[in-house]
């Protein structure tokens, strides 16, 4: 096996996490970067959708990601929330597939349970083992760190379907 790149998105209709590890042919597994995609607030939601895939296309070409997970929606209360998350959503897998990416996917629970053993596990739980798993600093945004658990739950989805 050879080194692969993982990217981890995950989206948002204002902010989008990403976080980028390396799997090593080694099996192990390095931090590479994570951070956030801001999108302007005060544009139209088709402008915002238009940046977050002109700033993703930028991160994909600069990365060169073998693999993007990205998170997989679930349930919403309010229809119109759902409906632009999966106008997000939908900007981010339009990107990857048209750069030839493979994506999978992966809810908040499935996510959970591969990282911490538990879907139950809070943010913050999943937070701290990322860092220590990665030896980095807790993440500076939120969804910087729930990208990075996706990234991280495909490393640890991998190793178990292979042991």
């Amino acid at each position: 096996m050879q080194e692969k790149i993982i990217i981890g998105i995950d989206p948002g209709s204002f902010t989008t996490g990403f976080g980028i590890i390396s799997l090593k042919e080694n099996g192990t597994f390095v931090h590479v970067t994570n951070g956030v995609i801001s999108l302007t607030r005060n544009k139209s939601t088709e402008l915002r959708i238009k940046d977050l895939a002109n700033d993703l296309h930028f991160l994909l070409q600069k990365y060169q990601p073998h693999k993007a997970i990205v998170e997989d929606l679930f349930f919403f209360k309010h229809p119109r929330s759902a409906l632009i998350l999966g106008q997000a959503r939908g900007a981010v897998l339009g990107m990857l597939g048209f750069l030839n990416i493979e994506v999978c996917s992966f809810t908040p629970t499935q996510v959970k349970s591969l990282i911490s053993g538990r879907g139950r596990a809070t943010k913050f739980q999943i937070a701290q083992i990322i860092a220590y798993e990665l030896n980095i600093p807790l993440p500076a945004h939120e969804d910087a760190s729930d990208a990075l658990s996706l990234a991280l739950a495909e490393v640890f989805f991998k190793k178990a379907i292979h042991t």
